[in-house]
């Protein structure tokens, strides 16, 4: 009789575990793939995101728009230091708007998606030029200094760090601060600034 070794592998048990090995690695690859189509699926619906060679642009046709010339207009009504709306590109549009507190005073803030995928945001406020370049820098414990000066309009336009590497121009009227911030291009930065310097207070109804 012939004498087996215990520690000799039946072939047939042996090519079985190999097909459930192979079966369960292409499961696994399967499974990335799908979820993979997922992400970019969700990514693409929630985010308005699309993808182009070299970087990602935002698509304008799921994000938020909103009228800033009857915004602007309409918050002026009811605010006691003038508010100034700015002419500006067609290719600019408005993403956003609001009125805010600041230590007891009040911001005016609007924003604008500008051409190439840039942004910026507009503040009027009476507010002092310490709280204003703070939050736009995002600085709870400190106020940044000042970096440079800007000629925009043929006014002078005081320069600050604001948050990720962006900046900040903001000039004082006197009754107002107009502050812009944000990572658009320095042209696009002179174009908000001199359309602001050319803009005339809103009227105010009589009430």
């Amino acid at each position: 009789m012939t004498e087996q070794n215990p520690g000799a592998q039946n072939p047939q048990a042996q090519d079985r575990r190999t097909q459930r090995l192979r079966l369960g690695t292409r499961d696994m690859m399967l499974t990335m793939v799908v979820l993979a189509v997922v992400v970019l699926v969700l990514v693409g619906l929630l985010g308005g995101w699309s993808f182009s060679p070299g970087h990602a642009s935002v698509d304008e046709s799921v994000q938020p728009r909103q009228d800033a010339h009857k915004q602007l207009t309409t918050v002026a009504q009811d605010m006691h230091f003038p508010v100034r709306v700015p002419e500006l590109p067609k290719d600019w549009w408005s993403n956003s708007g609001d009125v805010s507190p600041l230590d007891g005073l009040t911001e005016v803030r609007t924003g604008w998606v500008t051409p190439r995928n840039g942004y910026l945001r507009l503040v009027q406020s009476d507010a002092p030029t310490g709280p204003l370049v703070a939050e736009a820098a995002e600085a709870k414990d400190s106020t940044p200094s000042a970096t440079g000066t800007k000629q925009a309009g043929g006014v002078p336009w005081r320069t600050y760090p604001a948050v990720r590497n962006e900046q900040t121009w903001i000039r004082d009227t006197g009754a107002v601060r107009i502050l812009i911030t944000g990572n658009a291009s320095e042209a696009q930065f002179r174009t908000l600034a001199t359309a602001m310097t050319k803009a005339q207070p809103v009227p105010r109804s009589a009430k």
